[in-house]
Parts: structure tokens; sequence; C-alpha cells
């Protein structure tokens, strides 16, 4: 066995403080970054996670390491996490992309995901390094405002370009499975004449009244949207013709039956509606049009009635 001297072993002593000290920082920078971070075996299971990844997925340490890493991300993004692992295995880089993670509680957390590979000297894969970025609020207020801008301020209901995508969405369902939909065009009748009898405010009460109406009326499947004005429009999925006919009369007597009070005033209130269906050989647009040419053929004959195209 080798004999070392009082300067070798004192060489190696400060080696071996300057590893200490090395690792006293690693340890103290692990645990104090505000970030979760992840060690992740190459068999899938954590190594190691600090103090933050914990606390963000409301877990013990131990709960965590030595567990299967898919166990604490969202089901329906366990094939994705995959992939991905298999990319950087591959030596591919990839850029910060979103990760949902499934909390103990079983709520979900949005969170950025940094992933490295970490390799040996000789570049044999050993784990994956990964920041985790907690961004959940920044996500609802992001779904918040896309909610928004596809919402009617006044009756909360679907505006006209939420609505028209959700139509072409389900042109594409529609013929896929083989199965229709109608459309609905509804307008208020003599609606100026309320707002000029009674003001803009009962109008925006009548308004908010008939949305409310519709929200309890129509199916937990159908649509609805305020399609300009005191005009509706109403997507019916996987329903005929008669079908829609019958929803529309269904709204059109629950409107008439309804009592509009402003003001200790009853508002009389009446509707008028033109119903269509949707066939493959139709542009969305032409179908909106013979709902709508159907409504005014019900309000050219009197109002206060149904009209099928």
């Amino acid at each position: 066995m080798k004999e070392y001297t009082r300067e070798e072993i004192s060489q190696l002593l400060e080696r071996i403080r300057k590893l200490e000290e090395t690792e006293k920082r690693y340890n103290a920078l692990f645990d104090r970054t505000n970030d979760a971070v992840f060690l992740i075996n190459m068999d899938g299971t954590h190594r190691e996670v600090n103090q933050r990844a914990a606390e963000m997925l409301g877990y013990e340490k131990s709960e965590i390491e030595g567990k299967r890493a898919d166990l604490f991300i969202a089901e329906h993004e366990v094939g994705e996490s995959l992939i991905v692992k298999k990319a950087l295995a591959q030596g591919k880089h990839l850029p910060i992309y979103e990760r949902v993670f499934k909390k103990k509680d079983g709520t979900l957390l949005y969170g950025e995901n940094d992933v490295t590979l970490v390799t040996d000297k000789k570049g044999n894969p050993q784990y994956f390094f990964s920041i985790v970025r907690d961004v959940s609020e920044r996500k609802k207020y992001e779904n918040l405002l896309r909610e928004l801008a596809g919402t009617d301020s006044l009756t909360g209901l679907f505006n006209r370009r939420k609505m028209l995508e959700e139509i072409h969405i389900e042109a594409v369902r529609s013929t896929r499975r083989g199965k229709s939909f109608s459309l609905i065009l509804l307008d208020i009748d003599l609606f100026k004449g309320i707002n000029d009898k009674y003001g803009h405010e009962c109008g925006d009460y009548v308004l908010v009244a008939i949305s409310e109406i519709f929200k309890t009326k129509l199916r937990e499947q159908d649509l609805c949207c305020r399609w300009g004005g005191e005009e509706f429009l109403i997507l019916l999925p996987e329903t005929e013709a008669e079908g829609g006919e019958i929803s529309a009369e269904k709204l059109r007597l629950a409107v008439l039956d309804h009592k509009f009070i402003y003001k200790n005033e009853n508002i009389p209130v009446s509707i008028t509606l033109g119903v269509s269906r949707y066939r493959e050989n139709q542009t969305i647009e032409e179908c909106i049009n013979l709902a709508d040419i159907a409504l005014y053929r019900g309000k050219n004959a009197g109002r206060n009635q149904t009209v099928l195209s």
C-alpha cells in the first residue's frame, strides 16, 4: 500500500473540503430555488426531488422519490411524456414546454417544464434534470381572457365569432359521424319598440332574461350565442330538422309564458324563429342563411312563430 506524504495528505484533505463545500452549495441551491426540481432516472423513477417540488405537488419528498414520474402527471399527458423522454435520450434538444401535473389532492397544476439529459464523461445517459415553474395562476387568467374573448358581455352567451368556430367544429364532427345538426336563428319581435317605450335598460333586461330562459330550456350539448342586437343563434348537435323545429317551438312558448316585469310593468315579449338543417354539401354560411330566410318568412307572416326552412 502506498504511503502518502504530509503534502499529499494535505492536498487530498483540501480537495475533500472543496467537494464538501461544493455539495453544500449545490444542496442549498437545490432546495432553496423557487422552482421545482426533479431528477428522473432513465427507467422513469424519481431519483431525487427538491423541497419545492414536494410542496408544489402536496407530497412529502419521500412519497415522490423512488416512484414513477408518470404517477404525478395528468393521465392525458402520460403518452406525450414518454415521447419527450425518448427524444431527449436520442440527444435531441427540446424547448421549454407546458406540462400538466396531478397533485396529491387530485387537482391539476400547470407547469413550464425545462428538461435536460445528464450524461457521464463518455456521453452515456444518466438521468433527466427537470426544472418546473408553476404557471397555474397565469394559465387561469389566460383561460379567462380566452373565455371573455368568446363571450357576449351582456348575456354571458357565446358571441358571433365563438359560435362560428363551434359550428365549424360541429360540421366536421357531423361529417365524421354521419349525423346532422340543426340551427335556430331567432329574433325578439318588435324589440325596437321595447327600447323606445321602456328605455334601453329595459331592452337589456329583456335580452338577459331571454338568455336565461334559453340556458334552462336547451339541452346540455346545445350551444347558444347572441348573434347580434336582438338576434340569437342556437346550435343543436345531432338533431334533424323536425327535432330542431320541436326545440324551437318549446323556446317560443317558454318566452311567451314568461312574465317580463320591469319597474313594475309587464313587458309583452315574443320571438320568431327560423330552423335549418345542415347538409354535407352545404357551407356553414348557406345553412345560416336558410335559417335567416325562414325567420323572415315568419316575421312577414305575423311574427311569434316557428318556421322550418
